[in-house]
């Protein structure tokens, strides 16, 4: 299962920018720092640079957080970030893995 994002306007792109930054702000990013999002993603699937989100500082920004103290993320955080962006219904490829979880 794989929807495209096409944004019809730049508040539409702000709108879902805001959204994938709270999803990835939910969960404890304890140990993250200067990671992309592309790489952070790659293994749930999930492709935010077409949200214009690609660093974690891009994050940050939308939501106020400061993400300067965070070092490194391990792939049970990956999913559960992944798992928050499925919650939110975002148009993205969403990783089979979750799908079927889903769909079950």
């Amino acid at each position: 299962m794989k929807i495209e994002f096409n944004p019809r306007n730049e508040t539409e792109v702000l709108a879902v920018q805001k959204k994938v930054a709270e999803a990835v702000c939910k969960i404890q990013l304890n140990k993250a720092k200067k990671i992309t999002t592309a790489a952070l993603f790659e293994r749930g699937g999930l492709s935010l640079n077409r949200a214009g989100i690609n660093t974690l500082a891009d994050a940050a920004k939308y939501t106020r957080l400061d993400f300067s103290k965070l070092k490194g993320i391990g792939p049970k955080v990956t999913n559960q970030i992944s798992d928050e962006l499925w919650k939110l219904n975002l148009d993205f490829a969403v990783p089979k893995r979750i799908a079927k979880k889903v769909t079950k």
